[in-house]
């Protein structure tokens, strides 16, 4: 009798055991975060960027919002980058001086959190323990304005995503490259300032300013090349 009582209570232990191990499993996979940059953006590279033998100086001011709203504990990160990409082209090299040329950064990240379509899908990830995952995108957005006394240049239109997966039965989405969010979010960033630097280099080489969309004066020549220098 004893015997029998005590296989009982090892048989519920093991059932016990082996339940408490599958949850841990299967929360581990919901815990699993994979990250992906899109391959549709950044298409120019650090060799498209003409190196000058004096680097230009600007004062760099970065700002980082997410749907909008400032976000100041991630400036310092973000102007770090955007500094290391000036730096690294061997056009620019950032300074503090303030009568130098102001270039100011804006990078807002729209995340897609949140909504009802959001809502259903972590409800369905949830109930199966995270069997079927699901797959987030983070668009991001960066607006520069460069400015010295009276003359302003505005770039906008810059973009980039970075996708992320979280779950145990979710496929990468296409088009799409393994990153960490880390990586990812310092990439995106890079991919869109040598972007915007190719651009400034073919409105210098150019000496026009219609191509940004924005001219309610006429810059004449020697205002624009002191912008740049």
């Amino acid at each position: 009798m004893c015997l029998s009582v005590d296989l009982m209570w090892l048989r519920k232990i093991v059932r016990f055991s082996f339940a408490v191990m599958i949850l841990s499993v299967l929360t581990g996979c919901f815990a699993i975060h994979k990250s992906y940059i899109d391959l549709e953006y950044g298409k120019t590279n650090f060799q498209d960027i003409s190196r000058r033998a004096q680097p230009l100086k600007w004062r760099v001011v970065a700002e980082f919002q997410r749907n909008g709203t400032h976000i100041p504990k991630v400036d310092r990160k973000l102007q770090n980058q955007v500094e290391r990409v000036l730096k690294t082209s061997g056009m620019v090299d950032p300074v503090a001086d303030n009568n130098a040329p102001k270039l100011e950064i804006v990078v807002n990240n729209l995340t897609s959190s949140g909504g009802a379509a959001v809502a259903a899908k972590d409800f369905l990830s949830g109930f199966t323990l995270g069997l079927i995952g699901t797959s987030e995108t983070d668009t991001y957005e960066m607006n520069i304005v460069l400015s010295k006394g009276n003359v302003v240049i505005t770039k906008t239109g810059y973009k980039h995503a970075l996708h992320t997966t979280k779950g145990l039965i979710v496929s990468q989405p296409p088009g799409t490259a393994r990153t960490s969010a880390n990586a990812g979010f310092n990439n995106i960033i890079e991919q869109m300032m040598l972007t915007a630097l190719k651009d400034f280099e073919l409105d210098a080489q150019a000496l026009s300013l219609s191509s940004l969309g924005f001219a309610p004066f006429i810059v004449s020549q020697s205002l624009w090349l002191d912008v740049l220098d």
